[in-house]
Order: structure tokens, then sequence, then C-alpha cells
């Protein structure tokens, strides 16, 4: 069953960051959402691992996610002394960043949800950790940097691909990463339809 093709959730429904305080730090705004991300992942899962709404909101809002630390937040963290000691733990989010989001194409399965879980949990440490991305961030959160992610564009969905190409490219994302798919992905094939 493909995920819902209406398209992109509503902007309210991606936006959907704690960010009424104007004084929030960006490592604050990132981790809380990396919260809501995962507590999407578990309704998910907790409903069968289904396509739907639901997936298509965890979908929408992690590629939000990416986009505003690929867009907002690594490149001026690189540009600090800190954050040019941190540059291979930069390029191992940017890698891990292009896996995920390989995953989030074909129709979800058992191995698609637990190669995210792999990937999120070691990878959300490299942020939110001390010395990590967030931190190094925090400097330049100021009111304006907030109104920056805040309005980050909501990043268009198409309906998940059944097609076995799918999970041919998340195979390759990940070895492309250094995971090994054959841990999450095994022999899994998806069908034409």
């Amino acid at each position: 069953m493909p995920c819902r093709k209406s398209g992109t959730p509503s902007a309210a429904e991606v936006k959907g960051m704690p960010t009424k305080d104007k004084d929030l730090l960006a490592s604050r705004i990132m981790s809380a959402d990396h919260e809501r991300l995962e507590d999407l992942l578990r309704k998910v899962e907790e409903s069968g691992h289904e396509p739907g709404v639901l997936y298509d909101k965890f979908r929408a809002g992690l590629l939000r996610h990416m986009w505003i630390e690929e867009h907002l937040m690594i490149p001026p963290a690189l540009k600090t002394k800190e954050g040019a000691r941190k540059h291979a733990d930069f390029a191992r989010l940017k890698l891990d960043h292009g896996a995920l989001t390989a995953l989030l194409v074909p129709v979800p399965s058992a191995g698609i949800f637990a190669a995210i879980r792999g990937i999120v949990e070691p990878h959300n440490r490299l942020e939110e950790d001390s010395g990590g991305l967030y931190e190094i961030c925090d400097a330049a959160s100021g009111e304006e940097f907030v109104e920056k992610m805040k309005s980050a564009p909501a990043i268009p969905l198409r309906a998940c691909d059944d097609r076995p190409t799918a999970l041919a490219a998340c195979r390759r994302a990940l070895k492309r990463a250094g995971y090994d798919a054959k841990r999450w992905l095994g022999g899994e094939v998806q069908s034409n339809g």
C-alpha cells in the first residue's frame, strides 16, 4: 500500500517546533524536535508500520529537520573554531542525512524502521552531546536565527515507492554512509504493485 498521494502535509503540521519563546536556544529547539519526531516514529510503529498521514507527517518533519541542519546549522558551525575541529562529525551527519532521506522513499517496513532507528540514535548524540552541532550553534541562536529556523520550508513529499529500485537506492545510501544494509534490510524486496 503506497503512502497517500495527496502531497505534503500543511505547513502548520510540519512547523510544530516549540519556538514561541524567542529566547530558546537552537539546541533546545532542535532537541525538542528530536523528541517530537521520535514520538511520531513510535506512533507509526505502533500502528503497524503502515504508510499514511501519520507516516507522511514523520517523513515531512524529518526532512525539514535535516534541511535546517544542512542549510542553517552546519555551514555556520563549520566557520567556528570549535566547528572546524568537528569537521569529521559534520561529514558523518551529512552521510546519515543522505541515508535517512533514501530510507524515507520506499514503502515502510520493519527493516526500514530498524535502519532509521539504527542511524538516528547515534546521530542525535553527535548533535545533542556536549561539544556537538547544537551546542556550537547556540552562540548563533538569537531571535533572527530562531526565526530562520521557524521559517524553514516544508519539504514536498512524493508517494512512497514500492519498486525494487527504491530499496536498492537505500542499500547504496546505507553503504555510502558506512552502514551494513543487510543488518537492517536483509533480503527485503518490494513488489511492483
